[in-house]
C-alpha cells in the first residue's frame, strides 16, 4: 500500500503518550485548517442530521464565514457546543492553520482527562500542526472517548463530481457500494481504494490509499482497449492491459471481478471464480 508522510512532521513526535502518524496522509506538506478541524470535531457531538438541525438557527456572525461556505454549518455547530470560538468577536479565521498550542487546548477541552500531550515549547508553540499529526491525535481522542459513530473504512472511489458533473452531486463520490460526501476535502482520489474516516456517509478525513483493488461489474461492451461496465450506481469505462488480457474471452452481459491497477484492468475473473483466484494467489 502506498503511503505518503508529510515532511516536517518528525519534529512534532515527542509525546507523553506514544504517538506516531502511521498510514495518514493528505497531500504533500499539508497543514490542517481551523475549518477542517471544526468539521471533524462536530462529528464527535452528532451526525450530519444534528449539524444541519442546529444550523436552522444560525448563531455565528463572523465576517469571514457565511452560508455560502461549506464550513459555515460546522463553525456554527462547534461554537454552539462551546468547543471552538473565534479568534475575536468578529473573526473565526476558518482557513487559517491550526497551531500546536491550539491543538493541545482543543484536545484537553474535548476530553478533560486527556493524556495526549504534545511537547510544546517557546520555539514551536505557534508552529502549524500537520494534517497527518492532527488526524492521528484525533483518532486517539475518539478512541479514548469511545466514540461509536466515527469509523475507519476502506472504500473504492470510482468517480467523483469532478469526473461526472451530470450524474454526481457536488462534493460527492460514487464507490463500489454507495455514495459518500467529501465536503471540505480537495478530493482527487478516484479509481483508488481509500482508507477514510467516516460518520455515516460523510468522509471526515483521508488516511491512506492503494492504486490496486478488486471490484465487481457487469460487462456492457468491449471495444479496442476499453471496457464499458456498470453496477447499480454507475456506468464507467476502464482501459485494458491488452498485453496480459485476452479480451475475446470476455462475455458481454456477464459479471466479472476486475482487478484494477492505476486505472487500468490488469486481470478479469468471473464472479464465481474469485475464490479460486485468491486461493491460487496465496499459493504462489
Amino acid at each position: 500500500m502506498k503511503r505518503i508522510f508529510l515532511a516536517g512532521f518528525f519534529f512534532m513526535c515527542l509525546f507523553i503518550k506514544n504517538i506516531m502518524a502511521q498510514e495518514i496522509f493528505y497531500g504533500h506538506d499539508k497543514t490542517v485548517t481551523r475549518a477542517e478541524v471544526a468539521k471533524m470535531i462536530s462529528f464527535i457531538y452528532g451526525d450530519k442530521k444534528n449539524i444541519l438541525e442546529a444550523y436552522k438557527t444560525r448563531e455565528i456572525t463572523f465576517v469571514d464565514s457565511d452560508i455560502n461556505n461549506w464550513f459555515d454549518k460546522y463553525l456554527n455547530f462547534v461554537v454552539k457546543k462551546k468547543i471552538m470560538a473565534g479568534v475575536d468577536k468578529n473573526k473565526f479565521e476558518p482557513e487559517k492553520y491550526l497551531n500546536l498550542s491550539q491543538a493541545q487546548i482543543l484536545l484537553d477541552k474535548i476530553n478533560p482527562e486527556n493524556k495526549i500531550k504534545i511537547k510544546i515549547d517557546e520555539v514551536n508553540k505557534n508552529k502549524f500542526i500537520s494534517y497527518s499529526l492532527w488526524v492521528k491525535l484525533f483518532l486517539d481522542l475518539i478512541s479514548d472517548l469511545d466514540i461509536k459513530n466515527i469509523k475507519q473504512k476502506e472504500i473504492i472511489s470510482l468517480a467523483t463530481y469532478k469526473q461526472n458533473k451530470e450524474d454526481i452531486l457536488k462534493d460527492f463520490l460514487v464507490s463500489d457500494k454507495n455514495y459518500f460526501c467529501y465536503e471540505g476535502i480537495d478530493f482527487d482520489f478516484y479509481n483508488k481504494k481509500i482508507n477514510v474516516l467516516l460518520c455515516g456517509h460523510e468522509i471526515m478525513a483521508l488516511l491512506s490509499y492503494d492504486d490496486e483493488f478488486d471490484v465487481k461489474f457487469k460487462i456492457l461492451d468491449v471495444k479496442d482497449n476499453r471496457i464499458c461496465v456498470k453496477n447499480d450506481l454507475l456506468k464507467i469505462y476502464f482501459l485494458i492491459d491488452t498485453v496480459n488480457l485476452d479480451k475475446n474471452k470476455i462475455k458481454i452481459g456477464e459479471s466479472y471481478i476486475l482487478k484494477i491497477k492505476c486505472g487500468k484492468i490488469i486481470d478479469i475473473t468471473e464472479s464465481n471464480n474469485l475464490d479460486n483466484r485468491k486461493k491460487n494467489q496465496n499459493q504462489t
